[in-house]
């Protein structure tokens, strides 16, 4: 069975509160950032139709490409952008 990305969702997470749904992504270009200590790793994800960037933890599992799905999230204004 395939999975099925969530067209659309990085807007709505972009323009609203909350999250209705646990959508999926894909991971389209990670770099590890140099913060030895707490392992993360900055993201390109891409819902189908939108990309956006994240920083997640690290997880051995994470490779460029594969299919992640959200389960909460904190949106952050950097310089009153999104």
């Amino acid at each position: 069975m395939a999975i099925r990305l969530n067209p659309c969702m990085l807007d709505y997470m972009n323009n609203n509160t909350d999250l209705p749904v646990k959508p999926n992504v894909q991971v389209v270009d990670m770099k590890e950032l140099d913060n030895q200590k707490d392992k993360r790793v900055r993201v390109v994800i891409s819902d189908g139709q939108y990309y956006g960037q994240a920083i997640i933890n690290r997880q051995p599992e994470l490779k460029k490409f594969c299919i992640i799905k959200i389960l909460d999230c904190v949106k952050n204004d950097i310089n009153n952008k999104r």
